[in-house]
């Protein structure tokens, strides 16, 4: 095989790998998972209460268990299409031994320990759909091979991959989930319009409810806006939480809805146009391989997921071994400073910790981050690195919670991020002008005074 498509599925397969097992995923799939299963459930699957029976029969591994396996449906999950144990099946992990020799049987590594709970965490789901679709039914192969389908398509089957998509899928981690996310949601709402409709309307209107309540509250207005529109910000006592939107589902009758109020209130249809073109960009997968990404966000200094400057404004003008936030590992900050060192790289987009930190999340997912601040953790506490003094950690660092409570203090929240937008932007514009004035084009001048005065 060509070397670049060997290093381009090397990559894909490590992020798809990074971002399944990090703790942050593992936390918040089963909350994303009950929305959907509410949706696509062929049954009467009841969100936030079949899960917990679900993940009794795995602990148990009861009959519904043992018939759930032999369906097939612990292969429609997204952690089984890509680890390295496939042949294994759930049953031979947990042995024979009763869930104490399960525990001694899966925590070899941390890796095959956060390989079981993301499969743990996702079949719980699965498996309360199949016990609800064989309740009140015999044994029969045919019944346990439908249930067993009503499992897989209780959420997204990570297994179900057309001729084309299978080779971008190497390359493009979740392009197979993307597009069939898509597709489902379609389905759905063409073979079962009325049932659809009925189930996605409490979402709307809950998002709706909590929209107007945050709407006018400071801490809302100054939260990024990637964190309103892929979450529900909850705020109690002085912690915000956020909870996660399904994806497909969430993004159109959640923060739909949410936009059109937005629209009608402000009167600036800008507003829903914007989601819009997000929207519509968000449901085509994308086709840059892995490998590319990181390269491209450095490239347009842009963050693909949370549409956000890579290096903010106000690091832009800084030496790049000297762009670093206060949450920046000092791990990435030796890094920089080395790289900087080498010949014709002292000012190099490769000596930026920024940077560096962006590489390891864009190849390594969740998994990476966490893997780069535990030797971070390690060298500072062996005086390797240098110890300096930083924010205090708190519970939004946890690798598990930090999926639902927002980061505080922060340098991404709204206000800093279009202080400084507004700010450089001013400075371009200031800039042109000047030139404008210099070389005598009046006209043009005033054109740009009265287009861009109140900036």
């Amino acid at each position: 095989q060509h070397i670049f498509w060997r290093v381009a599925r090397a990559a894909a397969t490590t992020l798809r790998a990074g971002a399944v097992l990090a703790p942050g995923f593992i936390a918040r799939n089963p909350w994303r998972d009950q929305f959907t299963a509410g949706l696509f459930s062929e049954n009467t699957y009841i969100p936030f209460v079949n899960v917990f029976s679900g993940w009794g029969s795995l602990v148990l591994k009861d009959d519904a268990f043992q018939d759930f396996q032999v369906s097939g449906g612990p292969q429609a999950s997204l952690v089984s299409l890509d680890r390295k144990y496939t042949k294994e099946t759930l049953e031979e992990m947990m042995g024979t031994g009763g869930v104490v020799q399960s525990v001694r049987n899966v925590v070899k590594t941390p890796l095959e320990t956060l390989q079981v709970l993301s499969e743990f965490s996702e079949l719980g789901t699965r498996v309360g759909e199949f016990k609800i679709a064989m309740k009140g039914k015999e044994r029969t192969k045919e019944n346990v091979y439908k249930a067993g389908l009503d499992a897989r398509n209780v959420g997204l089957d990570f297994n179900i991959l057309g001729k084309m998509s299978k080779p971008v899928n190497m390359l493009v981690p979740f392009f197979g989930a993307d597009l069939n996310g898509s597709r489902r949601l379609v389905l759905e709402f063409k073979n079962n319009p009325k049932r659809a409709t009925m189930k996605v309307t409490p979402l709307a209107i809950g998002s709706l409810l909590l929209y107007l309540n945050n709407r006018d509250e400071d801490w809302y207005k100054n939260l990024p806006i990637w964190v309103k529109e892929t979450t529900w910000p909850v705020k109690i006592g002085d912690i915000v939480y956020k909870f996660p939107k399904p994806f497909e589902v969430g993004m159109l009758f959640g923060t739909g809805t949410e936009k059109i109020a937005e629209t009608l209130i402000e009167k600036d249809p800008d507003v829903f146009n914007e989601f819009l073109l997000t929207t519509s960009q968000d449901f085509v997968p994308g086709f840059l391989p892995t490998v590319a990404v990181p390269i491209a966000e450095v490239w347009a200094n842009k963050k693909t997921f949370q549409k956000t400057p890579l290096v903010p404004a106000y690091l832009e003008g800084f030496l790049s071994p000297q762009q670093f936030h206060p949450y920046t590992t000092e791990l990435s900050k030796a890094l920089g400073m080395a790289i900087s060192e080498l010949p014709g790289l002292d000012d190099s987009f490769l000596s930026s910790p920024i940077v560096l930190e962006n590489f390891v999340t864009g190849w390594g997912g969740g998994v990476g981050r966490m893997a780069m601040r535990l030797v971070d953790k390690a060298g500072r506490e062996l005086g390797i690195l240098p110890n300096n003094e930083k924010i205090p950690e708190n519970l939004s660092d946890n690798p598990f919670i930090r999926g639902y409570q927002v980061r505080q203090p922060s340098m991404g929240t709204y206000y800093i991020t279009e202080f400084y937008e507004k700010s450089f932007r001013a400075q371009k514009i200031s800039e042109t002008y000047k030139h404008q004035l210099a070389t005598m084009d009046f006209d043009e001048s005033q054109a740009l005074l009265d287009k861009y005065g109140d900036l």
